[in-house]
């Protein structure tokens, strides 16, 4: 067993923030009144200026602008974020904090929310923007407000709610390749309370990449969501929102790759394989083309389904509003890849990702106009995924997969916080926060892959597919917070930072390895 764990201690920061250089766009959230930017860094609405973390904002118009599409897109009008892509599993970095591990129970060092709900799971981490209203990226640890995973920072995506004002809108696209795109959006009011609204998005497109083997273009994509949403306000002071997602995705073009071969170099083996490798990989086996590969006899694919269901519930009690955030996530990714990524397919690993996500946090807010602003939480999340493994080499003939191990790792959090700004004199505020969580792994195992000898586990034998136990791992974490904040002008802030942030232990249960 082992641990990784990372603690960002001491993020000091002096950052002069002026309303003339965040308004500039792409950045800007323009505000109808009064061309403020509203954020919810700090897990209620505040103006941009008011607020002592390093954020980027990206609103319709400027996402449009960018023609981002999918939210790995955003990273090209994002300074300092970077998303990572291996197969299924995508991992976004801010300002080079994040990790390259995917494994069972691994998970990102970003955070990602999309309404106020965590997405844990980095197999689907990348989706397609439905009706988006904003984007916001916090940079820099977050372990307060947010919680596990989120040293690098977090990236906010709020959507559009259902509205009573009826309206409507549809576009299509259609370019090179058959690429073809439609995406609907419209909301009607049921009453003067009740507000309905459905979103459809649809894309699909023609390969470009060619297979040297088949002697054809591969790379065909079939992608569809929609989603449905209900908003009922039972009195005036308690409304719901429930939300219904259903994401299904045929799409193989980020798993059919090769890496580079060099045309004067030849034969990608013969570095590593020495004298009289040159004839290993013939000719026709591999590729010297960018734009082409060679897969062999070996079908790659990458497939996914998820069903997502939100439920955000709103109680305002006079002195604070009071919001439920309940999720459940279901969502199943496939996916036969190259994993020795030389230039021609030697090992090519199937690697289906089952993964099973609730949660449930509660969230008060104050919400006077006093002196004492304030937030405190209590939060639960419990994630499930399942990693299993097989030899795809002929997959495409033999119609068989060969198992090659599988692990899973459970786990739960429990957490506490609270976080309050107090402006104790004219133009001077000073903020307080805490977070405790535990963190645990239960009942995580991996799949014995022994052939001739066993497994061995604390002196036990197991043999080839069974599952192997191991101990059960538990941890505490106190992520505090604390800032200085002097406000020269009202558009202006200059402040002193201090937060911390924490991953989430690790059982190591992935890979085949045959002992943990």
């Amino acid at each position: 067993m082992s641990k990784r764990k990372q603690t960002l201690r001491g993020a000091w920061l002096v950052g002069l923030c002026l309303a003339a250089l965040i308004a500039g766009a792409p950045q800007a959230m323009a505000q109808a009144d009064n061309d403020e930017i509203v954020v919810t860094a700090q897990r209620r609405a505040e103006r941009l200026v008011d607020v002592p973390i390093s954020v980027t904002t990206l609103d319709a118009q400027a996402l449009e602008t960018a023609n981002a599409q999918d939210l790995t897109d955003i990273a090209v009008v994002t300074p300092a974020l970077r998303f990572d892509r291996q197969s299924q599993f995508v991992q976004p970095t801010i300002r080079s904090i994040g990790t390259a591990i995917t494994t069972t129970g691994g998970g990102s060092n970003v955070g990602i929310y999309v309404d106020g709900f965590y997405v844990p799971n980095p197999a689907g981490s990348d989706f397609q923007l439905l009706n988006v209203d904003n984007i916001q990226v916090l940079k820099g640890p977050q372990g307060t407000l947010f919680g596990r995973n989120t040293t690098g920072g977090a990236i906010l995506v709020q959507t559009r709610a259902p509205s009573t004002d009826t309206s409507a809108e549809f576009r299509a696209s259609y370019s090179s390749y058959e690429q073809t795109r439609a995406q609907g959006y419209a909301t009607i009011g049921l009453g003067e309370r009740v507000a309905v609204d459905v979103e459809g998005l649809f894309s699909s497109g023609e390969g470009r990449i060619y297979n040297i083997a088949a002697g054809r273009d591969d790379g065909d994509y079939d992608n569809w969501a929609l989603r449905l949403g209900l908003n009922v306000d039972w009195t005036e002071n308690f409304s719901t929102l429930l939300r219904v997602q259903h994401n299904d995705s045929d799409d193989a073009r980020s798993v059919l790759t090769n890496s580079y071969n060099d045309p004067g170099t030849g034969n990608p083996l013969a570095p590593a394989l020495g004298v009289g490798a040159a004839n290993f990989a013939t000719a026709g086996s591999f590729t010297t083309d960018p734009d082409s590969y060679n897969p062999g006899a070996n079908q790659r694919y990458l497939k996914s389904e998820a069903d997502i269901f939100q439920l955000t519930a709103t109680l305002n009690l006079g002195w604070a509003d009071l919001t439920s955030y309940t999720q459940y996530r279901d969502e199943t990714i496939d996916a036969s890849t190259d994993l020795d990524q030389i230039g021609m397919t030697i090992f090519q690993l199937g690697l289906p990702v089952l993964n099973e996500t609730f949660s449930q946090e509660f969230l008060l807010t104050s919400n006077n106009d006093g002196p004492l602003q304030w937030t405190a939480g209590l939060f639960y999340f419990e994630n499930t995924d399942t990693y299993e493994t097989y030899i795809d080499n002929g997959l495409s003939t033999a119609g068989i997969r060969a198992p090659l191990g599988g692990s899973s790792a459970p786990s739960q959090t429990y957490a506490i916080y609270a976080d309050a700004t107090y402006q104790f004199a004219p133009q001077w505020y000073a903020t307080l926060g805490a977070r405790f969580a535990r963190d645990e792994v239960t009942d995580a195992y991996y799949v014995c892959t022994a052939t001739a000898a066993p497994c061995v586990d604390r002196g036990l034998s197991f043999g080839a597919g069974e599952r192997v136990y191991v101990a059960d791992y538990e941890d505490d974490h106190f992520t505090p917070r604390a800032v200085l904040r002097y406000e020269p002008t009202p558009s202006s802030s200059v402040y002193l930072s201090y937060t911390q942030g924490y991953k989430a232990g690790i059982l190591d249960v992935g890979g085949a390895t045959g002992n943990p």
